[in-house]
């Protein structure tokens, strides 16, 4: 090559290049705008589930089928699956969670097919990662089920749970080794307003008011592939009961309830007086802790005509949790406490205004410990994040009418592995889905410059929800450029920290860092940069371009005015344009210097030749054309 460089030895350490990581990230963590699923919705909440960092949707449409869609990491959301092909799903919500194997569970109620309007059995369906939906499983044929829930324990177990029309509540336990549910059970005593949570072993807990006195609480502990015990009264829950909600504890050592409860016995408020909680221990007859006030507040506890449907609660990874309620009437809105393990519940804190109506928020913690929550206040879809102690941020996501079957409501909130979350919500319109974008974008290949020369500097990065994500480079020299890959001549020796950032379409950012040693700076090229006669040897190294003198009886000039001219040269002889003694005719480019006894081809073009006398004080010149002709040059006789 014509450009010449001093070796520029860039390399990584090798020690260096285990100790990779990716900076903490600059978030920007933000709810996006919600989109369409299914532009027929028929009123009922869809559901969502977090498979690692891919999510599912559930819903019933309009033509009473049941559909599924998926989006992988990165979007976008694939087209609906129908799993329900005999259509004759009932126009409840249906459930859809997925477990730590990666296989997806929905449940889902039937309606019974006759002119009877009342459905008649609760189905499920599974699918193995990469596999197909399998038909439905009848797992219940009551008369009139209302689908309460279906939760997962991290062991892979999933326990679905409904009402029948007795208002007796029933429940059925998929076992992680198997494909199918086992047959249902039901549970004692029991009344509406049950809420259940399933412990990372697989053992679970239902919390549901006692069904002789609306004052009184009580929990039914299911252990591991067994059946529900006898009811456990909660300690101190002795006025009247308005809202319920109950949560496993990460680590395995046991449940919390919350529940609201008027302040004076016999006496019914609205709002409530109180909103108390209890832990209790894990397996048969764990004990119960000591109750813990939320709020004693009547202005901040909940309060609305639906009121089990009121008040939400999340457990983070490490155990901290969130309690999210509607509140009101008086002053109506949406607010919420969080308590850190072996710590009181915080103060009450306000998320959002007035909701607008019965708003049934839900929340959820991300893998990065943010809590999330979204509801439907009127018409307007809300959501909110809280990070930290930098309190609640709500925002609107999307618009709801009034469904089919009444306003439009949230089923649930989900987070996801990577650190996001989404949510659904349907009216008589259109099934919507919406993301949380809160983690940064992931880089997937890092490389800085090894050996010798300006070997780029290269990064791939994806993001989930935000994507694509845009790479920017500082080279530690105060210096720096855009793009996933790109070269960098550093202008001095010494170890400098090369640093690619990655950015999604919100702002959240994360870096990756790496050493780069420098020996050697590079140096000017000897050779120029130009090349007149673009036969790719600089001007400065270029022997033969045309442009020396050229020497009597033994070198001319030869210069391509236009069209195309050729070029023989005499045997045992070479050029620029032939590297070896060539065995035909060459093309002669730009300008260059031949020996004489070369043939030239003029029959497409013309050329000009410079020759010297033998007395070397002038140079004679002139075009040649239409024609092949030897170049000779005649010594004179002296």
């Amino acid at each position: 090559m014509a450009l010449r460089r001093e070796l520029l030895k860039v390399a990584l350490l090798a020690a260096a290049l285990l100790a990779l990581l990716p900076a903490a990230a600059m978030a920007a963590p933000r709810w996006l705008a919600g989109e369409t699923r299914d532009a027929a919705g028929a009123g009922v909440a869809p559901d969502v589930a977090a498979v690692g960092d891919r999510y599912a949707a559930i819903w019933v449409a309009a033509d009473a089928h049941v559909y599924v869609a998926e989006r992988p990491r990165g979007g976008p959301w694939g087209a609906p699956e129908d799993i329900d092909p005999a259509g004759n799903a009932f126009l409840a919500p249906p459930k859809i969670v997925a477990l730590g194997s990666g296989e997806l569970v929905a449940a889902w109620v039937l309606d019974s097919g006759s002119s009877s309007p009342f459905p008649s059995s609760v189905v499920a369906a599974r699918r193995a990662p990469g596999g197909a939906w399998s038909a439905p499983q009848t797992i219940s044929s009551t008369c009139c089920p209302a689908l309460g829930d279906l939760v997962a324990g991290a062991d892979g177990t999933a326990i679905a749970f409904w009402t029948s029309g007795d208002g007796s509540p029933e429940s059925a336990a998929k076992p992680p080794d198997s494909a199918t549910f086992d047959a249902a059970q039901g549970l004692p005593d029991g009344s509406s307003g049950t809420e259940l949570a399933v412990a990372p072993d697989g053992s679970a807990l239902v919390a549901e008011p006692c069904s002789a006195s609306a004052s009184c609480l009580e929990v039914v502990f299911r252990p591991v592939d067994g059946t529900w015990g006898t009811p456990e009264p909660v300690p101190g829950t002795s006025r009247n009961l308005n809202a319920l909600a109950v949560a496993a504890k990460p680590d395995g050592s046991g449940f919390t309830v919350v529940w609201s409860q008027d302040a004076n016995v016999g006496r019914s408020q609205n709002p409530p007086g109180e909103l108390l909680s209890r832990d209790r221990g894990a397996g048969a007859g764990g004990a119960f802790g000591t109750t813990q006030t939320v709020t004693t507040s009547t202005v901040n506890t909940v309060g609305c005509p639906t009121s089990f449907g009121c008040l939400d609660l999340a457990v983070a990874g490490d155990g901290t949790l969130a309690a999210v309620w509607q509140q009101g009437p008086a002053v109506p809105s949406i607010a919420a406490s969080v308590r850190s393990p072996g710590a009181p519940w915080g103060p009450v804190e306000m998320v959002d205004g007035a909701p607008g109506g019965d708003a049934f928020p839900r929340v959820a913690f991300t893998a990065g410990g943010s809590a999330v929550a979204a509801w439907v206040a009127g018409t307007d879809v809300r959501a909110a994040r809280r990070s930290g102690s930098d309190g609640w941020t709500a925002q609107s996501i999307g618009a709801a009418a009034q469904g089919v079957s009444g306003p439009s409501v949230l089923e649930d909130v989900v987070g996801d592995a990577a650190g996001d979350a989404a949510t659904a919500w349907a009216d008589s319109a259109r099934v919507e889905t919406a993301g949380f974008d809160a983690a940064p974008p992931r880089f997937s290949a890092f490389s800085l410059p090894s050996g010798t020369g300006e070997a780029p500097f290269s990064a791939v990065a994806d993001d989930n929800w935000s994507p694509p994500a845009s790479i920017t480079w500082l080279f530690g020299d105060g210096a720096g450029a855009p793009g996933a890959s790109v070269s960098h001549a550093y202008g001095a020796v010494g170890t400098f920290t090369a640093t690619a950032t990655a950015t999604d379409a919100v702002g959240n950012a994360t870096e990756l860092s790496g050493p780069v040693v420098v020996t050697a700076t590079p140096t000017a090229d000897p050779c120029g940069t130009t090349d007149r006669d673009k036969d790719g040897i600089k001007d400065a190294c270029d022997k033969n371009d045309g442009s020396r003198r050229p020497v009597a009886f033994k070198t001319v000039n030869a210069t391509v005015v236009s069209g195309d001219v050729f070029v023989k040269l005499p045997a045992g002889q070479a050029s620029a344009a032939a590297a070896k003694p060539p065995k035909g005719f060459v093309r002669l480019q730009g300008a260059e210097t031949i020996p004489v006894g070369s043939t030239l081809d003029t029959a497409k073009g013309r050329v000009k030749l410079r020759s010297a006398s033998d007395t070397r004080k002038h140079v004679q010149s002139g075009q040649f054309f239409r024609g092949r002709f030897v170049v000779r040059q005649v010594r004179k006789p002296r």
